[in-house]
């Protein structure tokens, strides 16, 4: 436990130079750098410290943390219905971040991702992107795919961490090979807009097998054109029907080219 105002650690609940109640050391990080920094700027990069509870390292395999750890998952549990029953109000969503904040120092993947679901957007706490990356930074390397994505997308967009197509790519190839459609999708556009065609193709594929509606137009796109793949009208026209059957707008009008 850490004092602070004597800036010192005790193994006690009150200090015994002062007398202040003692919390639990904040970790300062570099949201860039994910380095540990007790200066309030970033030595190598400038960036500003943000301070987050320093989680503690889950004693299982990351693949089975989460659901070894069963005080953090019922904490997270009850932080899923406050958040899903919230029905729009701050309150019940703040219950959800305090609730997720514990399960979190305990290790629990889930519940990293969705603090830092939270900080992204505000809901029950100040938004604060730099502190969300840092927590979608913790579970995505617990494996959760759902954080990986993100941290992709925060990469992608440079939101909380400097832009970096490079591992902007990382992290959705790591979420991809788990199944997640959306960074599948991420990934194929990636590729597309490197000019890598086949493998746009196959991740845009992937994506579009698992009924996400853009992916399923690129792929028709694809079929029609005979990028990355040989032409092929008949599956452009069921790419395009399967996308525009969930109301895909383009698909709608390619179909209508088509007929």
């Amino acid at each position: 436990m850490y004092c602070p105002n004597c800036k010192q650690e005790f193994n006690s609940k009150f200090c015994p130079d002062c007398g202040t109640k003692l919390i639990e050391k904040a970790q300062r990080v570099c949201p860039n750098c994910n380095i540990e920094v007790e200066s309030k700027f970033c030595p190598e990069c400038g960036a500003k410290i943000v301070e987050m509870p320093k989680p503690v390292t889950p004693t299982c395999s990351t693949e089975t943390a989460d659901c070894k750890n069963e005080e953090a998952e019922s904490l997270y549990q009850a932080a899923q219905e406050y958040y899903y029953g919230s029905n729009g109000k701050e309150e019940n969503f703040k219950e959800a971040v305090k609730l997720y904040s514990k399960a979190a120092a305990m290790g629990h993947a889930k519940s990293q991702y969705s603090l830092g679901y939270c900080l992204y957007y505000g809901k029950g706490i100040e938004e604060n992107e730099d502190q969300a990356a840092i927590f979608f930074g913790i579970a995505a390397k617990q494996r959760y795919m759902y954080a990986q994505y993100m941290l992709g997308m925060c990469y992608y967009a440079g939101r909380g961490v400097e832009e970096d197509e490079e591992k902007a790519e990382e992290w959705f190839l790591k979420a991809a090979e788990q199944g997640h459609s959306e960074a599948q999708f991420e990934l194929g556009r990636l590729y597309y807009l490197a000019d890598s065609n086949e493998e746009a193709v196959k991740w845009y594929r992937k994506a579009a097998e698992q009924g996400h509606a853009e992916a399923q137009y690129q792929m028709g796109f694809f079929y029609d054109c005979g990028i990355g793949i040989r032409s092929d009208k008949d599956e452009a026209l069921k790419w395009y029907s399967k996308a525009a059957e969930q109301g895909y707008a383009d698909a709608i009008e390619e179909l209508k080219k088509l007929e």
